[in-house]
């Protein structure tokens, strides 16, 4: 269930963490504001005083300033000016109300028998359903029962996504093999075929090992093949889609009239804008690309040697590209190469400049085949360099998707506790790495072409 937001007040929270100040501002408390009533959970809603800037007038003012700074294309003008007159805040639907979202979006020729979670993300929320539907089988009338996972989007995802695109990189995947199949899309949501397996983890891909070697050459083999896919267009046209997201995000945070301590709306706009011409002046490529490339959104069919990586959680003794699907395609189109290279390799633990440089090996491998060997290194140290320098870029989309959920969701106190500490920490690492833009950025610069 969505529930509207009046536009003149905006929600508090009483965190023992995480708190919202004078009805406006999330951050972590001072001990002089802390006492024994600010550590309980609590959640209230503050009307905002008209005399101060957090009127709806001064609200619309605000969002129209930055409509008229960001400069953005036209639909995305359209979709941050909805945010003036409706801001969301999602909470958790009952078990019984997803189960008549699910059975909605299946529609009348998938009767749902059962219905688990399979998770609950930011994003979405994706379920595994058995259902009956008609076919050759052995039940009466030769009806048949199958398993499906169904995605439902939230407002999150469809904020960055428009409808025109929603399901077009599953299908194209899909058709490539290189993703599960597509049983039906619809605006609220995909079904998808269940695929058993795993998925990967950080782990994995930083991994020592021989076990690991397999599996980075499998992964950018795979790679390789969704970065070779054309760009369809319509429904794709004009810069990298991450552009798109970030100003999306950033409009409908400034939409709700809250803000967070770490980090203002003018900062975050300040390091979007300069990144996007840091990065345009690199001529960065762009591809097809997964846009949100974690390991995570990479599945290996369960079978043959797997059963035993699973159980320990290691990455697979044997591995072939065939075995990978990718997963949760929603941010899936046009974007930069190194974008989805970083995103796979970006990690808080034990980094492994070994297995990114294996890796890409067998990407540039596998993308110029025919490519000598001297020719080959210097490809491998390029993209290796290029995707160290989108780094930073990985930190602050992070960044600005936490201040959007701490912005405009209704959460529990541990949750907004929670989503604030990883705010601020992905905030934190953006500044860390912002160097790296131009130090990588020389690198490159200086590498034969």
């Amino acid at each position: 269930m969505l529930a509207s937001r009046c536009p003149m007040e905006v929600c508090a929270f009483s965190t023992r963490g995480a708190e919202r100040v004078s009805g406006r501002r999330i951050g972590t408390s001072t001990p002089s504001s802390c006492n024994t009533k600010a550590q309980s959970s609590s959640i209230s809603r503050v009307p905002m005083q008209g005399s101060r800037t957090s009127s709806l007038h001064a609200t619309r003012e605000t969002l129209q300033q930055y409509l008229r700074r960001a400069a953005v294309a036209g639909h995305r003008r359209r979709s941050l000016r909805c945010c003036i007159c409706k801001t969301s805040s999602e909470q958790t639907p009952s078990q019984g109300g997803i189960e008549s979202q699910v059975q909605a979006l299946l529609g009348e020729q998938h009767r749902m028998l059962r219905m688990s979670d399979l998770s609950r993300g930011y994003c979405n929320t994706v379920h595994l359903a058995t259902v009956e539907g008609a076919g050759e089988g052995d039940g009466a009338g030769g009806a048949t029962t199958t398993q499906l996972v169904v995605k439902l989007y939230s407002d999150l995802s469809t904020l960055r996504v428009p409808p025109e695109v929603r399901g077009v990189p599953d299908r194209l995947l899909a058709a490539n093999e290189i993703a599960p199949s597509v049983v039906l899309s619809t605006d609220a949501g995909i079904v998808h075929e269940y695929v058993p397996g795993r998925v990967l983890s950080e782990a994995d891909m930083h991994q020592p090992g021989a076990a690991s070697e397999a599996l980075m050459r499998a992964v950018a083999a795979r790679l390789a093949q969704l970065h070779a896919l054309p760009i369809p267009a319509p429904p794709f046209a004009g810069e990298p889609l991450v552009w798109r997201w970030m100003e999306a995000m950033l409009g409908a945070a400034a939409a709700s009239g809250a803000t967070v301590d770490y980090a203002t709306p003018g900062q975050l706009q300040a390091e979007v804008d300069y990144l996007r011409a840091a990065l345009a002046s690199a001529g960065a490529p762009v591809v097809f690309a997964h846009g949100d490339c974690k390991p995570s959104n990479l599945m290996r069919r369960r079978g043959g040697e797997e059963a035993s990586a699973d159980e320990g959680g290691g990455a697979p003794s044997a591995v072939a590209k065939q075995d990978l699907v990718f997963i949760d395609l929603e941010l899936a189109g046009p974007n930069y190469r190194g974008f989805d290279v970083m995103k796979l390799f970006r990690s808080d633990e034990h980094f492994s400049e070994e297995n990114m440089r294996l890796f890409i090996r067998e990407y540039m491998g596998t993308s110029a085949p025919d490519a000598g060997r001297s020719s080959l290194d210097t490809e491998v140290e390029r993209v290796y360099v290029e995707a160290r320098m989108f780094e930073p870029l990985t930190w602050l989309e992070a960044a600005i998707f936490f201040v959007l959920v701490l912005t405009t969701r209704k959460s529990s106190s541990e949750e907004t506790e929670r989503n604030y500490k990883l705010g601020k920490q992905r905030w934190e690492r953006y500044l860390e790495a912002k160097s790296m833009i131009e130090s990588f950025g020389e690198r490159l610069e200086g590498l034969p072409r």
